[in-house]
């Protein structure tokens, strides 16, 4: 697939309040992007069980987060 072609078949990204995503005690979860943290910085972070960390390995506290889609790349 031609990257024009993989842009045009993106799902909008859907922000939510980070208090309404599915994370649960010991279950870790998909990529997302979170903002603004502490440093008032975006990030790609997950949850990892515990918390969530960015692609750093540093701490997060985000208030907002929106799922990042899979991509199909074949």
């Amino acid at each position: 697939m031609a990257p024009k072609d993989l842009v045009k078949t993106l799902p909008l990204l859907k922000f939510a309040p980070v208090a309404e995503a599915p994370t649960e005690p010991g279950k870790e979860s998909g990529w997302c992007i979170v903002a603004p943290g502490g440093d008032h910085l975006w990030a790609v972070a997950h949850w990892n069980g515990e918390g969530w960390f960015a692609t750093d390995g540093l701490p997060r506290e985000p208030l907002i987060w929106a799922l990042l889609p899979q991509i199909d790349l074949c």
